[in-house]
Parts: C-alpha cells; sequence; structure tokens
C-alpha cells in the first residue's frame, strides 16, 4: 500500500532512511516540527511499510523538492511567510496536490485540519483519512477572533471528512458531539528513544521542575511561573533548592513585564528550542514533569514524561491531560486557573518525592498501553483499507 502522508514534519529525522539528505547544508528546509508525525513515519519505516511524506516548510527556496531512499520519499512543499488565511492556503494547497498527482498515492492521511486537511479534501482523485489533533471550539476561546479564520477552515474540513481518527478520546467525544462524526481513537507514537533512555533523578541538592511550553495563550505560562515562586518561597529554609527549566522558550522572548514583575523568574532557566534528542535527555534528568497547558489533545511531553517515569502534574481543565493521567490516578490534576492551588499540588508532590513516596510505575505501565506502536499502525491500517474500499470518486 502507498500511504502519503501530510503534515509538519521534522525532516533530518529521515537521515538514516535517505543517506543522501543533506542535513548540514544550512539551505535545507529543516521541517516544522511534527514529531508525532516524525515517529509514526519512522516506526512504519523500519516496519518495511512504504512511506511518502509531504510536507510545507517556509524555508524551502524551490516549490518542490523531492528526496528518495528506501521505501520513503520526502517532499517538501514551499510554504509563503504572508498572505496564507487571506488566499485560503490557496498556492499550498495548489502544490501539495500536484505532489499527490505526481505519487499516484492508494491513500492520503491527512494532518491537523487546515492546510494539510483542505489540500485532502478539496481533491477528488484519491481516497483520504483525517487525523485530528485538536478541539477548535476551544482553542477559538483561547484566541478568540484571529482564530475565526481558522476555526472556519477546520468546520469545513471535517464536515467534508468522511474517515477520520483521533488523537485521544477527549477529541473524539469532541467530534462525536458536535459534528455527529465517529473517529476511532488513535493515540500518536512515542520515539524508541525515549523508551531506551528512560529516566534518572538529578543530585539531591536540587529539585528540578520541567516544563516544555510556548508562549500561547493556553499554555499558561505565567500562572506556571507564580505557582513555582510560591514554592520556592514555601521550601526556602530546606537544604535543598529548586530550579525551573523551561524548553520551548527563549528568556529574550519574555514580556517586558515579566521581567518587571519582582522574582517571577528567579531559578527559571529558558533554552529554547531544542534539538528533540537533547530535550528528551533535559526532560529525563529532571525530577517533575509540569505541564500547566489549559488546552491540550493529546499533549507530548506528559506522554514522553510518563515513559521516563517522571512524575507528572498537569491541568485538570485540559481533556487529554485528564486522560493520559487517568483522571489522577496516574499524575497529579491541578487547576490550571488557580495558582495556590498549583502550588499547593506542586509542594505535596515535592514533598511526596523527598520522602521517596512517590510511584510511577502505574503511568509507566498506562503509557505503555495507550501507546503501544503495535496496535497504533495497525489501527491506522485498517483505517486506511476501510477508506480505500469504500472510496466513490
Amino acid at each position: 500500500m502507498k500511504v502519503a502522508i501530510l503534515g509538519p514534519f521534522h525532516t533530518k529525522a529521515l537521515k538514516p532512511y535517505i543517506p543522501e539528505l543533506p542535513v548540514n547544508d544550512p539551505k535545507f528546509p529543516p521541517g516544522s516540527g511534527g514529531y508525532c508525525l516524525t515517529n509514526l513515519v519512522t516506526e512504519r519505516l523500519d516496519r518495511g511499510l512504504y512511506t511518502e511524506v509531504v510536507t510545507l516548510d517556509p524555508l524551502a527556496d524551490k516549490p518542490i523538492q523531492v528526496w528518495e531512499g528506501k521505501n520513503v520519499r520526502l517532499w517538501i512543499v514551499q510554504r509563503r511567510k504572508r498572505k496564507l488565511i487571506r488566499t485560503v492556503f490557496k498556492t499550498e494547497i495548489q502544490l501539495i496536490q500536484k505532489v499527490l498527482g505526481i505519487i499516484h498515492p492508494d491513500i492520503c492521511h491527512a494532518n491537523w485540519t487546515y492546510e494539510y486537511g483542505l489540500a485532502a479534501v478539496n481533491q477528488k482523485e484519491f481516497p483520504f483519512v483525517l487525523t485530528v489533533h485538536d478541539n477548535t471550539y476551544n482553542i477559538f476561546r483561547y484566541y478568540g477572533i484571529t482564530y475565526l479564520p481558522l476555526f472556519l477552515i477546520t468546520n469545513y474540513v471535517i464536515v467534508k471528512s468522511k474517515y477520520l481518527s483521533a488523537v485521544s478520546p477527549y477529541i473524539s467525544t469532541y467530534l462525536k458531539r458536535i459534528f455527529k462524526k465517529q473517529a476511532p481513537v488513535i493515540p500518536n507514537i512515542i520515539s524508541k528513544f525515549v523508551w531506551e533512555i528512560r529516566g534518572c533523578n538529578g543530585d539531591n541538592k536540587t529539585i528540578n521542575i520541567f516544563s516544555s511550553l510556548n508562549l500561547t495563550r493556553n499554555k499558561n505560562v505565567k500562572n506556571a511561573l507564580v505557582a513555582f515562586q510560591m514554592i520556592c518561597n514555601y521550601f526556602a529554609n530546606k537544604n535543598f533548592h529548586l530550579v525551573y527549566t523551561i524548553t520551548g522558550i527563549k528568556s529574550d522572548e519574555i514580556p517586558q513585564s515579566w521581567h518587571k514583575d519582582s522574582g517571577l523568574l528567579k531559578n527559571v532557566r529558558f533554552m529554547g528550542q531544542l534539538p528533540y534528542q537533547e530535550n528528551i535527555f533535559l526532560m529525563s534528568q529532571s525530577d517533575i514533569l509540569f505541564h500547566p497547558s489549559l488546552e491540550e489533545a493529546l499533549p507530548g511531553p506528559i506522554t514522553e514524561g510518563m515513559a521516563l517515569n517522571k512524575p507528572v502534574i498537569a491541568s485538570e481543565e485540559s481533556g487529554g491531560s485528564r486522560w493520559l493521567l487517568d483522571d489522577g490516578k496516574c499524575g497529579i490534576l491541578s487547576k490550571g486557573k488557580s495558582v495556590n492551588l498549583m502550588s499547593n499540588d506542586l509542594i505535596k508532590l515535592v514533598n511526596a518525592l523527598i520522602g521517596c513516596n512517590y510511584n510511577t510505575e502505574i503511568a509507566y505501565k498506562r503509557i505503555r498501553e495507550i501507546c503501544n506502536s503495535d496496535n497504533i499502525i495497525s489501527n491506522y491500517e485498517h483505517l486506511y483499507n476501510l477508506a480505500i474500499e469504500n472510496w466513490s470518486r
């Protein structure tokens, strides 16, 4: 079966499968994230399953670039830097559809409900499935009117899609409730690197709390910083100190008002965007995985933290976090909108760690079951075959 996977992708991850890939060339487009798709594709390739990868990149200097290896081709399509929404991704969609015409896939697997979803639903030649990664109704609540065009696009894409999958029951329920659409739950694959490295704690003199975030509204970064400073004050006279390490954000990206807020950034390290494996290594060296985000479908840092045997504390407002942590049985669910409750829960967790009174094995077993790669690949293959068998132009 020739499968074309459409979505954001970390292009350098294909170097072991496409030796000619010029990853050291500064002009080589690195891709725009998408580690969940990267893990899916590499898992397929390790199983010998032929895969075409189609991804957009604003750093591409040609409309279409292609590299080929055994059982894989990588297509990098140029993404404009301006006028994307105004033209409803018209140029990008035309280029993606041109690539699909060259590939002639048996099935298209579009990810996310924006430009990649539009490219799939607006073509009539090839069967497709759509994986929904977001609850855009809730995202609209956080972003407001600026998100309206993408909100309308995603509603159109979902309505026009017959075969969907959801990355968590939270998203599956959202699709059924709002769109009356049935979508099997197929979570994201966790990288083999995460399973191999597992977790180890640092020295006894430092408690390192780790987050992987960005500064979008739903990530709840400022409340997390306030809660951290509150627990620092609580433990001020203890014989250890606390450090809060945040990747994905640079210190110079922090709003000036936060710098002026006395003590808000004390003992906080902003590491910026790191290569994936370096990010995972830092997480593995931490003591607590703190994910304060208020809206997540299937938060990657939580899946990785559970796989690394890290105690996890997350916001109960996030549907994806609640599911992963089994409503608090596999981690701590706190109220992300309340800095007092978050700080209290962090204090309880730190005390539990100090007293060696916290067990992560239940969480580890749960994430092993949820993100079982055999099941994920098999469930996608079943959905692909279903879409192919029932395809009508």
